[in-house]
């Protein structure tokens, strides 16, 4: 019997299996050893295999630990689906959220929100005319420590053909289209809501692809750290080239597994966009940040980590409470883009519902209300109270100031009070 279990360990060893060698080869080659000075111990057959079995429990535990220590990644990014390989890089948000909580002052919280630590991507959505909305923009994210964010240049609606804008379906002012100059206007806002709708739709677009091109360079660089591995195993191994062919590759795993982790998920972010509460009377038009770096964590340390969209803030139609939750809300219908997440596993989902811009003849909703049909059987949340809000210049769709919402300012003071 001792004969047969060498015998099979030598064929695992020698064999060109689907597990990877490097991750086998180390517990198994002890494992035989160890099985030969069994054998040769001077002890009954009962004792023996006693041992045996005990070197091969022994054995099966080195086989999950030895290849962590060889490749520093978990065990199912070495040998699990797809699906646990992108979730091995996850964004922890709740842990991050619970760790400032209980490390930072409130005063540190305001200051710097750090974003990234919440989200793999951050996208600022600005019309290349709009340079006075960028500088804003800009300041409004650094108030809030977020430096690091990569602008998007919005595509322009009225440089769309007609044939594209004409077919969006939305006329909230009721403009009366029988007026010529009525039509204008109307001809205008959907020149804009199209161009918006193509400029989110892009946005996740390059998300996606970025996000699928990081896993595959993380498969293709596995496969080849497992290659370099087994050819060092032979015995003419040319061992100062392949080591540093190695080390080449382990640093292409690594920037793989950071732009996964990048792309995993994105925060947008429109260039109209305010971060804080809305004090006083909304027509004023004043905020603070004070106390909302807290109130982020606290929504983050609440959301759950099978989030499909999240949104900072949002037009509350329709909203429920969610079971043991005080800082988010489920939300069923909603409206208002400037300030919202969207994790990778939801990326499809959104372009799926998107898509009909591309297909001749086919209507299609502002963005927002295109998202607003598909929420309600997903899992999106809104932050509550609101973390943000829109203002401080005229919208690009309607092309008037809006006071600041009513409603955002009191949420904060049920809050507070």
């Amino acid at each position: 019997m001792i004969k047969s279990i060498k015998q099979d360990i030598n064929s695992l060893i020698n064999s060109d299996c689907n597990t990877p060698k490097s991750a086998l080869i180390i517990p198994f080659r002890w494992c035989r050893n160890h099985i030969c000075q069994i054998n040769t111990t001077p002890s009954s057959t009962v004792e023996k295999v006693k041992k045996i079995g005990l070197a091969l429990f022994s054995t099966i535990a080195l086989t999950l630990t030895v290849p962590l220590a060889l490749t520093g990644i978990t065990i199912r990014a070495l040998f699990g689906t797809k699906e646990s390989v992108e979730n091995s890089f996850e964004i922890d948000h709740r842990k991050a959220a619970l760790d400032e909580l209980h490390n930072k002052f409130d005063d540190e919280l305001d200051r710097n929100w750090n974003l990234t630590d919440y989200f793999g991507h951050i996208r600022l959505l600005n019309l290349d005319r709009e340079t006075a909305r960028l500088q804003e923009a800009t300041r409004a994210l650094n108030e809030v420590g977020c430096n690091s964010f990569n602008r998007f240049s919005a595509i322009l609606g009225k440089n769309l053909p007609e044939g594209t804008w004409n077919r969006c379906k939305s006329n909230f002012l009721e403009y009366n289209v029988n007026i010529p100059e009525h039509k204008e206007k109307l001809d205008k806002q959907h020149q804009n809501q199209t161009g918006c709708y193509l400029s989110h739709k892009k946005m996740i677009e390059e998300a996606k692809k970025n996000w699928e091109q990081a896993k595959l360079d993380y498969a293709q660089a596995q496969a080849q750290i497992n290659d370099i591995k087994n050819q060092l195993e032979k015995p003419q191994a040319d061992c100062h080239a392949l080591q540093k062919e190695l080390q080449a590759t382990e640093h292409r795993l690594t920037e793989a597994q950071s732009c996964i982790r990048k792309h995993s998920s994105l925060l947008i972010i429109e260039d109209d966009n305010r971060f804080g509460r809305v004090l006083g009377d909304p027509n004023e038009r004043k905020y603070s940040i004070e106390k909302v770096g807290k109130v982020f964590r606290r929504v983050m340390a609440e959301l759950p980590s099978d989030y499909d969209m999240f949104y900072f803030t949002s037009y509350p139609i329709d909203k429920q409470k969610v079971d043991g939750c005080k800082w988010i809300q489920k939300l069923n219908n909603g409206y208002e883009l400037n300030a919202y997440a969207v994790h990778s596993r939801f990326y499809d989902t959104i372009l799926n519902q998107l898509k009909k811009v591309e297909e001749d003849n086919t209507p299609f909703e502002p963005v927002d209300v295109e998202y607003d049909r598909i929420m309600k059987n997903h899992s999106v949340y809104v932050a509550t109270p609101p973390l943000a809000f829109q203002g401080g210049f005229a919208s690009n769709i309607i092309d008037r100031i809006e006071p600041y919402k009513q409603w955002s300012k009191d949420e904060w003071e049920n809050i507070i009070n």
